[in-house]
């Protein structure tokens, strides 16, 4: 009897990881050569193309260089975007969940090729504040989310270094779609440079005829993944070659202004189709398909300016301090436990984008000021009775708003309650501050905001009540 074939679609979706190889060593102040002969070449598309950078681009590479943890194991692709600020994946700086090495960003380094033949290395640490909380000294789109196809849009990181190495170095950013990149692509102006695992990290390389796949690619992408990356327009698509360790690796377009970076490499998705046996293992493959990510520089250069002239937290002390205040203003509803998470994250860019400032979401000197100053300017009444001096606490302990305050365990009263308290002190609600949601409260919403569009609450809704004049509705 024939056997009866199976064709089965087996999808996988990876970072490029970060190398699995020797750090660079920089007591010779040279890289470490690393041999390991089972590095995959699996974000190679087609047939490899890579070259080793040529001497007329050694001047456009200059910034390219390498970020690694001091004894070694992993190393991926950076660049120099200021005189003391670098950008990578954030996978390469946080690593991914359940990694078997943890990444140490006290013992992280960045180096940078000082020569053109790669000879002689400088070197910086990463400033970090806190080894602990690492997260409150970059500026990165990915906290240790689970991988998916559509976190590759996070995997991005600013980080600052401890010696301005980068002087002279920094790479142009320009700000392009996909659509745009596709363009200078099939002109063969898109290129990849950056370090690569299966090249032992030894020398930038060089990725050249680079095209851009469309999100609608039916032949190599399946209708889930189509489907997903609708929802985003931070990512594009290339056929760059990059293997491991190129996680990090700017992608340039050449166009009459120059070199420009215009995305950085995350890594690979793709499926890959088996046949499967008349015992049911898994026979030989069919089909292999692969396209490799990349994030816009769109999605970190708007914040670049500021990340790289803010002065950063000293200790997660100041942080809690972050985490009170903006619990006190409705922005916040996690405990203040120092840790750096997706909801401070959200809760600081929420206050920052409600006044005004570029919405980083990192707690900076300048946001703790702003936040102190912020808050002493409200009312006793609307505020909560952890932000309160020692001496405002009992002047005013006999008002009722505070005596709600001190009984609530938390010390932060209910979302809608909130909202109804501060529509009172704006005198646009007269009724209970019971909590319930009904017409009254919806009609004293719309009033002191001015518009219908916020007839629900919320957290920015809060923020923005906190905002406005204390007899908007008087």
């Amino acid at each position: 009897m024939r056997a009866n074939w199976l064709i089965v679609c087996l999808v996988s979706i990876s970072h490029a990881s970060s190398a699995a190889v020797g750090a660079p060593t920089m007591r010779a102040l040279q890289l470490e050569k690393v041999k390991n002969h089972d590095l995959r070449k699996v974000d190679v598309i087609g047939r490899d193309q890579r070259v080793r950078l040529p001497n007329e681009l050694a001047a456009v590479a200059k910034g390219v260089g390498i970020v690694f943890q001091s004894g070694g194991g992993w190393a991926c692709t950076a660049f120099c975007v200021k005189p003391s600020v670098i950008a990578t994946n954030a996978h390469c700086l946080f690593g991914r969940p359940n990694q078997r090495k943890t990444i140490r960003l006290d013992k992280t380094r960045f180096a940078l090729a000082a020569n053109n033949s790669g000879s002689f290395y400088k070197s910086s640490s990463l400033v970090v504040r806190d080894r602990k909380q690492p997260g409150l000294s970059l500026y990165s789109g990915y906290y240790r989310s689970r991988q998916s196809l559509l976190e590759f849009r996070n995997d991005w990181a600013l980080a600052k270094l401890g010696s301005p190495i980068c002087k002279g170095a920094e790479l142009e950013i320009a700000k392009l779609s996909p659509g745009q990149i596709s363009q200078e692509a099939k002109g063969d102006r898109l290129l990849l440079i950056g370090y690569h695992g299966d090249k032992q990290m030894d020398g930038k390389w060089l990725s050249q005829r680079c095209r851009v796949r469309s999100t609608r690619d039916r032949k190599y992408l399946l209708p889930s993944q189509r489907q997903r990356l609708q929802t985003v327009d931070s990512l594009v698509l290339h056929t760059c070659d990059a293997t491991r360790g190129a996680s990090g690796s700017p992608l340039f377009v050449h166009s009459q202004n120059g070199f420009k970076v215009v995305a950085m490499n995350a890594g690979t998705i793709g499926f890959t189709k088996y046949r499967r046996t008349r015992t049911g293992r898994r026979g030989r493959i069919v089909v292999s398909r692969a396209t490799n990510v990349a994030v816009l520089s769109s999605t970190f250069a708007n914040g670049l300016e500021r990340f790289s002239s803010e002065r950063l937290l000293k200790s997660v002390k100041e942080f809690e301090r972050v985490q009170q205040l903006l619990q006190s203003i409705g922005l916040y509803g996690g405990p203040v436990d120092g840790l750096y998470g997706p909801g401070s994250r959200r809760a600081i860019a929420e206050y920052e984008r409600s006044n005004q400032m570029a919405a980083l979401g990192i707690p900076t000197r300048r946001l703790l000021t702003h936040l102190e100053t912020h808050v002493a300017k409200l009312p006793v009444q609307s505020r909560t009775l952890a932000t309160l001096a020692p001496s405002e606490r009992t002047t005013s302990s006999s008002a009722s708003t505070v005596q709600t305050d001190t009984a609530t365990a938390s010390g932060v009263l209910p979302l809608v309650q909130r909202i109804q308290r501060r529509l009172t002190q704006l005198g646009c609600y007269q009724g209970p501050i019971d909590g319930l949601w009904g017409p009254q409260s919806r009609r004293a919403l719309t009033t002191a905001l001015g518009s219908s569009q916020f007839a629900q609450p919320s957290s920015a809704v809060l923020a923005k009540l906190n905002i406005r004049n204390t007899t908007s509705c008087r």
